[in-house]
């Protein structure tokens, strides 16, 4: 490979097949009355991957001022159960193949620090080069733009994987490409409505990227 580039990732639904778990987190929550309706379905949770998180939120009923108490109790929830989740089925040697291939690799996600670096211990997985966890559902584009800036690459040099409309949403304010994955949170036809720059529907579609764009 020539030059340095970056692929920096979301984690859950991205790097870790987690949106199962983090359904019925989301659940359990309803039924201790975390400031959710309580009329919110499992179908209707599920349904919810077809709209952005400002929308969810909205539909949800959740208030503003309960959400970041809801995101606390959720990531502590979670992260009780971590040992539970596996990688999505290919993202390991996706990893791994990045790193032979000299490319940086960085993990940028709402989730904390302690929970994600457990994942990538257990999973043989720890091998990234930067880390930012615990970013405000609505900041990853600041936490994107200091990503960049610390790397030390122009923002051609670097591009962002995620599952989530808020993903593509950050990465397009950033001024990275933007990989959408369609085996997390959002649909596929939920993430082509706001124009990614690519597609990926298996994570070997991801090494075809990165591979074209050098």
């Amino acid at each position: 490979m020539g030059k340095k580039r970056a692929v920096l990732f979301d984690f859950d639904g991205t790097l870790a097949d987690s949106i199962g778990i983090w359904i019925e987190v989301v659940e359990q929550l309803l039924k201790e009355g975390m400031g959710l309706k309580e009329t919110v379905s499992r179908d209707e949770l599920v349904g919810l991957r077809k709209e952005g998180i400002y929308h969810a939120v909205k539909k949800m009923g959740i208030p503003f001022y309960d959400l970041l108490r809801l995101v606390y109790r959720g990531r502590q929830s979670f992260c009780k159960r971590i040992d539970e989740v596996a990688p999505v089925r290919g993202i390991s040697d996706l990893i791994h193949w990045l790193k032979r291939e000299n490319y940086l690799v960085g993990v940028v996600t709402s989730n904390s620090a302690e929970c994600v670096r457990r994942f990538l211990l257990k999973n043989n997985m720890d091998v990234f080069d930067f880390m930012r966890c615990g970013v405000d559902l609505f900041g990853k584009k600041r936490v994107l733009e200091g990503a960049v800036r610390k790397l030390g690459l122009d923002r051609n040099e670097v591009i962002y994987v995620g599952d989530e409309i808020r993903d593509i949403e950050a990465a397009k304010d950033t001024g990275i490409k933007v990989i959408a994955v369609t085996w997390g949170f959002n649909t596929e036809d939920a993430l082509c409505r706001f124009n990614p720059d690519y597609i990926a529907r298996d994570p070997r579609d991801i090494r075809l990227i990165v591979s074209k764009l050098n």
